[in-house]
């Protein structure tokens, strides 16, 4: 089972179950609608182009092409819940049908090999607590699927963004700077991501030595950043600059991993 098609089956089979509870409704959210249209666009821009190469099946293709523009149709109007849900099951169960051809077919593709459970877990809680942080982790990912890529600098900052903008859900500046004893970091105008962590940490009543660990997390995550961005200005040669951005970009996402295990409190 190939992890890009594992992941858009998640967030099918979420917005399925949320549907089913809504069958005889008009779909009024406009945040629901959003995540539909979301869900369509996503499949569009990034999932296609790599669910196309991994199976020969292009009538397949124009099915699911044709029920995901139905999808978004639905968000153009007050459609029913019932409506949305016979879509998305459609669309499950070809999704199924597409990861038994790609297996068979043998299309894995070798990058397939650095994405677990672990990662899978991540984007599917991000998804409900932080949406935009979902949506950076699941393209640091898509994007080391990629065997060649012109530039990995977008992939690490994809990185970094999905653990701010979990911090920023988990520890909004106004609740941290409201923490007695708190004080701002020098040359800065509000809670660094280490001082979110510590404040996320310390309201699960963490002992000081785990949450000191946690923290220092934070700081690698940080100086392999600062590391990254320096090397984008000092390394001339494209070769060379290309496969140490990429192997930076393995190491980001190595740390980002752990801290948001940490954070969004895993168990695997």
């Amino acid at each position: 089972m190939t992890s890009v098609l594992r992941l858009l089956r998640r967030r099918i089979d979420f917005s399925q179950r949320q549907f089913q509870k809504l069958k005889g409704r008009q779909i009024n959210s406009h945040s629901i609608r959003e995540e539909i249209s979301n869900l369509v666009q996503d499949y569009f821009r990034d999932f296609r182009s790599t669910f196309k190469l991994r199976t020969d099946s292009e009538e397949m293709f124009k099915t699911i092409d044709s029920l995901m523009q139905d999808l978004l149709r639905c968000t153009h109007c007050r459609s029913l819940g019932s409506v949305y849900f016979k879509i998305l099951k459609k669309l499950n169960a070809l999704f199924s049908e597409a990861e038994v051809q790609s297996i068979s077919l043998g299309g894995l593709n070798p990058g397939d090999a650095t994405i677990d459970k672990c990662d899978e877990l991540i984007v599917e809680t991000l998804i409900k607590v932080a949406p935009a942080a979902a949506k950076s982790y699941q393209q640091g990912l898509d994007d080391l699927m990629i065997q060649k890529k012109q530039s990995w600098r977008g992939t690490i900052v994809e990185f970094r963004e999905s653990l701010r903008e979990t911090l920023d859900t988990l520890a909004p500046d106004q609740e941290v700077q409201g923490e007695r004893g708190f004080k701002l970091e020098p040359e800065t105008n509000g809670p660094t991501m280490k001082q979110k962590v510590s404040y996320v940490l310390s309201q699960r009543k963490m002992t000081k030595a785990q949450i000191r660990t946690s923290s220092n997390l934070i700081d690698v995550v940080e100086d392999r950043f600062g590391h990254f961005v320096r090397s984008v200005y000092t390394r001339s040669s494209v070769a060379v600059h290309t496969t140490a951005i990429k192997a930076e970009a393995v190491r980001i996402r190595a740390n980002v991993k752990l801290a948001l295990s940490e954070l969004l409190e895993l168990k695997m």
